[in-house]
C-alpha cells in the first residue's frame, strides 16, 4: 500500500496525469486488506492517505509507520485460547479474528461425553470376551486395548489373526457365537456410566448434535455470504463501472464523430463549389 501511495505520488506529480491504473490496484488491495482486519481509511490535512486500524495508524501516505505481528500460539487449554483473544482484541472482524477464536480441536463438551463412552465399551466388551475362548482354546484376552477414547483400538493380535477372537462360551465348540451374541444384547443394554442409555443411543446422540454443530455454522457461513454478496452489488452499483453503459456512451461518442466529420465533408464540398463558380 505504501509503495503505491508512492508511485501515485510520483505519476500525478505536477497535476498532469492521473495514475487510475495504479489508483485501481491500490484499492484492490485495501479490499484485501479489509477481509483479514477491520481498516478506516481517511486523508490527512496534508493530502495524504491514512489507513488505520482502531486508533492505530497503520500507514500515512507512503510511510509505513506501525506493523502488526501475528504469532501462533500452540493448541492448548482454554486459558490460552482466551489469552490470544485478548492480545487481538481490537481486531473485531476480518478473517485474522476468525483465525484466532477458532479452535481446530474437538470441543471439550465432546471429549466429555466421549470418555466414559470408550471406557465403558471396553470395560463392558473386554469383561465378555475375556470369559470367551479362541479356536485354539485360549482364553482372558481382551478385545479392547487403550484407556480413554483418543487410545481405544481392538488388540492387533486379533486383528492380525481372527482365530484369537474368543466368539465361544465354551473351548470345546469352536462354532458356538454366544460371546458375540453377548456383545450385541451389550450394546442395548442401559448402562450406569452411560446415565441409564445404551451404547447405540449415546452414539447417536453425538451424532445428532454434531451434525446440528457443523449445521448451524454453515447456515451462518450461507447468510453472510449472501449478504456479503449484495453489498458488494450495493457498493458496484455506486462506484464501479457499467459495461453497458460505457458501450452506450462509446457509441453515441462515435455517432457524434460521424456526425461532424460529414458536416466538416459537406462545408468543404460547398466551398469547393463556390470557388469553382469564381474562376
Amino acid at each position: 500500500m505504501a509503495e503505491l501511495n508512492q508511485s501515485i505520488q510520483k505519476v500525478e506529480r505536477g497535476g498532469l496525469k492521473t495514475a487510475n491504473e495504479l489508483r485501481d490496484q491500490r484499492v484492490e488491495v485495501l479490499e484485501q486488506l479489509s477481509t483479514l482486519m477491520p481498516l478506516e481509511v481517511s486523508t490527512a490535512e496534508s493530502g495524504k492517505m491514512l489507513v488505520q486500524s482502531g486508533a492505530t495508524i497503520l500507514i500515512e501516505g507512503e510511510d509505513v509507520l506501525n506493523t502488526l505481528l501475528i504469532e501462533p500460539c500452540p493448541k492448548g487449554s482454554d486459558t490460552q485460547l482466551e489469552q490470544r483473544r485478548n492480545s487481538f482484541k481490537n481486531l473485531r472482524k476480518g478473517d485474522w479474528e476468525g483465525s484466532l477464536i477458532s479452535n481446530p480441536a474437538p470441543s471439550t463438551n465432546f471429549k466429555c461425553r466421549m470418555t466414559p463412552l470408550a471406557t465403558g465399551l471396553m470395560e463392558i466388551f473386554n469383561g465378555i470376551h475375556s470369559n470367551g475362548f479362541a479356536k485354539d482354546g485360549s482364553t482372558g484376552r481382551a478385545l479392547f486395548i487403550g484407556t480413554d477414547a483418543a487410545s481405544i483400538e481392538v488388540d492387533p493380535a486379533i486383528l492380525q489373526d481372527p482365530n484369537l477372537l474368543q466368539a465361544s462360551s465354551r473351548p470345546d465348540e469352536a462354532g458356538n457365537n454366544e460371546i458375540i451374541q453377548k456383545m450385541i444384547t451389550a450394546m442395548n443394554d442401559k448402562q450406569a456410566q452411560l446415565d441409564g442409555r445404551n451404547f447405540v443411543e449415546v452414539h447417536a446422540d453425538m451424532v445428532s448434535d454434531l451434525g446440528l454443530t457443523i449445521k448451524i455454522p454453515n447456515a451462518r457461513l450461507r447468510t453472510n455470504s449472501h449478504s456479503r454478496t449484495l453489498m458488494q452489488k450495493q457498493r458496484e452499483s455506486i462506484s464501479g463501472v457499467s459495461i453497458d453503459e460505457e458501450m452506450t456512451q462509446l457509441v453515441k461518442y462515435q455517432r457524434a464523430f460521424e456526425a461532424s466529420a460529414k458536416l466538416i465533408g459537406i462545408v468543404d464540398e460547398m466551398l469547393g463549389t463556390v470557388l469553382s463558380m469564381s474562376r
